[in-house]
């Protein structure tokens, strides 16, 4: 009994040390840059690059060539020599070793010499160049001393090409003259005679060809600079990998992101057109919209493998419900065509607006006239069957969400709602039930622990993962059952501008009837009538 309990003991010490890795493992994981992505988004966004480096790039030559004052710069030499005749060695040379390393120790000196402020002072006077400081002439003036020479090379920049050639001349005659009064022997002397320094012919600086270049290699360095900055800063969900690696949840589809979703199949043909649009009855009155049934097929596709991973996800998750962490996710489209696609397997199928606050179907679709919804039945105003709506599509049924309440939570929550879901798990094999956003409102956490499973909706790019890995904890602790992810709006091609405004959730309207959405549209196809397994009273 007691090495049965040390073993368990040990299992469990074990278990513990395997989830401290996994967990250790996966921050390292959150931590880690994919290289191969970042290259992948620079090959992607090249176009881009290559735009900022020409824009820099002429930036920067409009700036050199019209903008910054051209400077020309001329130089003039001086020799450094000893004339010291004790230095001399038995062989009667002037000139030996000795002589040019102090010969060259002097030259440091001298560059010093050049520059001062007596030199200077005495370069001004005699140029006539009152309006100049010392300080600032010197800073036109740069000596150097070539390596293991004894020549002291005078250049002077200005933005007169003649004038500065004058300066040149000027600080080598003058920097001699001090330069000897000071040490007090002749120790240098000028190499360029009396030509002096070369009147320059083209200017030092700006450089415009380099700097163009600089301008161009600049624009793509702040180009690739950005893109990796956003990419490393960006923790927004786009991707299966990253539903996986940082949610933990399972992707049942990637929907393509296209402008027209629900652009007709027949556009060129009005009378088939017409009979693409969904069409209502409710109480035996035509409800018109403009609601594509058919899809384009890309999208249709996608919508039957969402279907397949619906139905292979359990054969108890019959009542789904369908959420996001955001508005404009897209969950509301998503919900409605994974009914559509439902009834066309021959299933019962019955859609529930469940987004007492502010629904976005009414409006988005245009619904021809003032439906009664969700909120008459559960405030007791009408029957169930006062507010379900017929379609022209086969084995579908929909209810709408109804006038806007002001005690949304408290409908979702009553036992009216509890029992509705209970007979409609009865009646149909699947019930679809849309509901607001879990990040805006709780209502969503309310209806999901009433349905067998939750289908969580997540907009390529317009969500954070630290916004959905919050979204997933309330969902769980409400106790509602997450079956998988819906990733919408993945790039696939060209991609449009996604589906649509979400409308936000400060101002919840008022009680009352809805707006005038338009007059009744005539109904041109008379849908075929479903024989509903149970009727369904309050």
């Amino acid at each position: 009994m007691e090495n049965q309990q040390n073993e368990t003991t040990t299992k469990e010490n074990i278990n513990a040390d395997i989830s401290k890795l996994q967990v250790v493992n996966n921050d390292k994981e959150e931590d880690t840059i994919d290289l191969g992505a970042i290259f992948n988004l620079l090959l992607a966004r090249i176009g881009w690059i290559i735009l900022m480096g020409v824009l820099v790039g002429i930036v920067a030559f409009v700036i050199t060539k019209f903008v910054i004052v051209p400077k020309y710069t001329t130089s003039t030499q001086i020799l450094v020599i000893n004339e010291n005749k004790n230095a001399a060695d038995s062989a009667g040379n002037a000139v030996n070793f000795s002589n040019i390393q102090s010969s060259t120790y002097l030259a440091k000196d001298y560059v010093y010499m050049i520059t001062s402020k007596p030199v200077m002072q005495q370069v001004i006077s005699e140029l006539g160049l009152q309006d100049i400081s010392y300080s600032d002439l010197a800073s036109q003036i740069s000596v150097t001393t070539p390596d293991d020479t004894r020549i002291l090379i005078i250049s002077v920049t200005d933005e007169n090409p003649v004038k500065a050639k004058q300066i040149a001349d000027s600080v080598r005659e003058n920097s001699i003259e001090h330069i000897q009064s000071v040490i007090g022997t002749d120790t240098v002397r000028s190499i360029d005679g009396d030509i002096g320094a070369v009147i320059p012919t083209s200017q030092s600086s700006p450089n415009v060809k380099r700097d163009t270049i600089l301008g161009v290699l600049l624009g793509i360095i702040i180009a690739c600079a950005i893109i990796i900055l956003r990419y490393i800063l960006d923790d927004s969900i786009k991707t299966e990998e990253d539903v996986h690696n940082r949610i933990g949840l399972s992707v049942l589809v990637n929907m393509p992101f296209k402008n027209d979703i629900e652009k007709s199949l027949y556009e060129d043909d009005e009378e088939k057109n017409s009979k693409n649009k969904l069409k209502l009855r409710q109480n035996g009155q035509v409800i018109s919209t403009n609601k594509n049934v058919r899809l384009d097929t890309t999208i249709s596709e996608a919508y039957k493998k969402l279907r397949s991973n619906v139905q292979f996800s359990g054969r108890h998750n019959r009542v789904i419900g369908i959420t996001s962490t955001i508005p404009n996710e897209g969950k509301s489209i998503i919900a409605m065509n994974l009914a559509f696609s439902l009834s066309e397997l021959g299933k019962r199928v019955i859609f529930i607006d469940a987004d007492l606050r502010h629904s976005v179907l009414i409006g988005r679709y245009k619904v021809g006239r003032q439906v009664k919804g969700l909120t008459h039945y559960l405030s007791g105003v009408n029957s169930f069957d006062e507010i379900v709506c017929e379609t022209n599509v086969k084995n579908l049924h929909m209810v709408f969400s109804g006038i806007v309440p002001p005690n949304p939570s408290e409908l979702l929550e009553s036992v009216y709602f509890r029992e509705l879901v209970k007979q409609l798990r009865q009646a149909y094999d699947y019930v679809i039930i849309d509901t607001p956003p879990i990040g805006a409102v709780i209502d969503a956490a309310i209806v999901g622990k009433e349905c067998d499973g939750v289908l969580l909706v997540i907009g390529s790019g317009d969500i954070s993962y630290k916004g959905v890995q919050r979204t997933e904890s309330q969902l769980r602790a409400s106790g509602s059952k997450i079956i998988g992810v819906a990733l919408n709006k993945v790039p696939m091609g060209k991609a449009g501008r996604g589906y649509g405004g979400y409308g936000g959730y400060g101002n919840y309207g008022n009680y009352g009837e809805y707006g005038n959405y338009g007059s009744v549209g005539k109904y041109v196809e008379n849908p075929e009538k479903i024989n509903k397994k149970k009727k369904i009273d309050k």
